[in-house]
């Protein structure tokens, strides 16, 4: 294809007459008409102008460089830079999240200090007892006797862990219909899901005769 024909091609592609490039380079129709024949060639002032006019580059309407026959953009320099530090955090929260949440039961302890048993015996006794109220009335319900209360006892609290596991028991005060009352060690084991967060269940329930 020779200079005149991508020339033309161009124009056409872009639904430009003759006349229109001419007016937008300040030149005759005729000039623009023997370029496309051939007759002619445009000068380089005109061809810098005609490439942006036609939206392609010098290189293709002078020598038909097809990689070349629209400019790409460019993104900003500092866009790469921008993802770069985009993913990096990314992946730095992710892997910070998984790092924490498979830390061992000691790192909630370490954060705690002394008070570690009582932070999570605070957190989490009484919504274990309604959680399990079922399973903790149930051996009474069978024999007919209703449980109106469940308190469990602070002072009594002991916590103990080893790895993800945590293994919490503390006493329970049952009081019966009938007003009176009975005193129940319960026992839970949590798996660590979270900073001070546990998966909890019921391990057993020693009954009082």
């Amino acid at each position: 294809m020779t200079i005149g024909e991508r020339i033309q091609k161009l124009r056409t592609g872009k639904g430009y007459t003759q006349e229109y490039i001419a007016g937008q380079l300040g030149i005759s129709r005729q000039a623009v008409h023997k370029w496309e024949k051939n007759e002619t060639r445009p000068d380089t002032d005109n061809l810098i102008l005609l490439a942006e006019i036609l939206g392609t580059t010098v290189e293709y309407i002078a020598a038909g460089n097809k990689e070349n026959k629209t400019e790409k953009k460019k993104l900003p320099k500092a866009v790469p830079y921008i993802i770069v530090i985009i993913i990096t955090a990314l992946l730095t929260f992710i892997l910070t999240v998984l790092y924490i949440a498979n830390r061992p039961v000691s790192f909630d302890a370490g954060a705690c200090g002394g008070g570690f048993a009582t932070a999570v015996y605070d957190q989490y006794a009484e919504k274990l007892i309604a959680d399990n109220h079922f399973y903790l009335t149930r051996e009474f319900a069978a024999d007919g006797i209703k449980v109106t209360d469940i308190c469990p006892v602070r002072e009594s609290r002991d916590v103990k862990y080893e790895g993800k596991a945590i293994y919490m028991s503390f006493d329970a005060v049952y009081t019966f219909d009938d007003e009176s009352t009975d005193s129940i060690r319960l026992d839970f084991m949590g798996e660590r899901k979270w900073i001070q967060n546990y998966k909890w269940r019921l391990i057993n329930v020693p009954y009082a005769d």
